[in-house]
Parts: C-alpha cells; sequence; structure tokens
C-alpha cells in the first residue's frame, strides 16, 4: 500500500560540485568552487520543534527552519565538517536552507526520509 506525504510542494536544490585548489601557476594555491547543479524534489514542509533542535550542535539550533520529508529515493547531500561536504541548498520562499541531518524511516506504513533544513550561516 502506498500512503502519500502531504502537503507535498516542489522545491529547488541547489548542489555545489566538489572545488579544488590550483596546484600550478600563477594561481596556485587559490581555492576554486565547484560548479553548482539545480534539481527539483518533491516533499513536505513541517516546523521545527524544540525537540528537533535539540539535535543539533549548540551555535547552530537557532538557525533550524524546517524539516523536509521526502520520499525514500530522494538523496539530498547533508553538511559534515568531518565528511568536508558543504550541503545542498534548499529554497524556501526565497529564503536559502542548507540541509544538515537526514533520517530515513523504512518498513513503517510510510517510508520516508526526514531532512533537517537550517539557515545558511552568512543569511541575514
Amino acid at each position: 500500500m502506498h500512503v502519500p506525504l502531504l502537503a507535498r510542494r516542489t522545491l529547488s536544490v541547489i548542489r555545489e560540485a566538489a572545488g579544488s585548489y590550483d596546484t600550478t601557476g600563477p594561481n596556485a594555491g587559490t581555492w576554486r568552487p565547484g560548479s553548482t547543479s539545480t534539481v527539483l524534489v518533491s516533499g513536505s514542509l513541517q516546523p521545527v520543534t524544540d525537540r528537533d533542535a535539540l539535535l543539533l550542535p549548540e551555535g547552530v539550533r537557532q538557525r533550524a527552519r524546517h524539516k523536509l520529508y521526502t520520499d525514500p529515493t530522494t538523496d539530498l547531500v547533508t553538511f559534515s565538517v568531518d565528511g568536508q561536504t558543504r550541503g545542498d541548498v534548499v529554497e524556501v520562499d526565497g529564503e536559502r536552507l542548507q540541509v544538515w541531518g537526514v533520517r530515513g524511516y523504512a518498513g513503517a506504513l510510510l517510508n520516508h526520509r526526514r531532512y533537517l533544513l537550517l539557515r545558511e550561516p552568512d543569511a541575514q
């Protein structure tokens, strides 16, 4: 039985490829960001609860904005210091939100993924 996610909407996701440093020539050591691409995803946006925010590291909790519930096949890149990934950026009503945490739910009535979306650090 397939149960659809409620209140779906289509959102733009900006993904940045890995960048690199120039290794030769007069610009050696200069950082070159990777190229960006935009894809569309469908999901349900929900508000972040205080309990959700507590799952985040101190210092970024106040930036939490939304939870995005998607199909289990949607694979967004999450922010990771250890993995050195920037994380995808989801555009929600003109605001750019970075994908942080993800959790998959399989074997339930409604298989899905839940992503936490945070305001980018340099956003006002």
